[in-house]
């Protein structure tokens, strides 16, 4: 019988979000401060993750959404940040 070798390969992707005074700074309702805030769009692909999954985080308070006055939905920043963190922190407890 032939030997098998399982070979598992990590990556990391580092994404950094620059000039934050370009973004709009909204009131956050859950962090009680004015916040920078980012596109649900943007959100979704800084955690690479599809807009069911970014719902989801949105209805578990992990993301906090934000309207503006034209009906956009926003994601403020900080809470994303920490999302981001998170997200960090569970891929490292995978590592062997």
């Amino acid at each position: 019988m032939a030997n098998r070798t399982i070979i598992t390969i990590y990556t990391r992707q580092k994404t950094i979000a620059r000039r934050l005074e370009a973004f709009p700074v909204r009131p956050c309702p859950l962090c009680r401060q004015e916040v920078a805030a980012v596109t649900v769009e943007a959100a979704a692909g800084l955690l690479q993750i599809d807009m069911g999954e970014l719902s989801r985080l949105v209805d578990g308070s992990v993301l906090h959404k934000l309207a503006t006055t034209l009906g956009a939905s926003l994601i403020c920043c900080p809470s994303l940040s920490l999302a981001l963190a998170q997200q960090e922190k569970e891929v490292r407890t995978e590592e062997p």
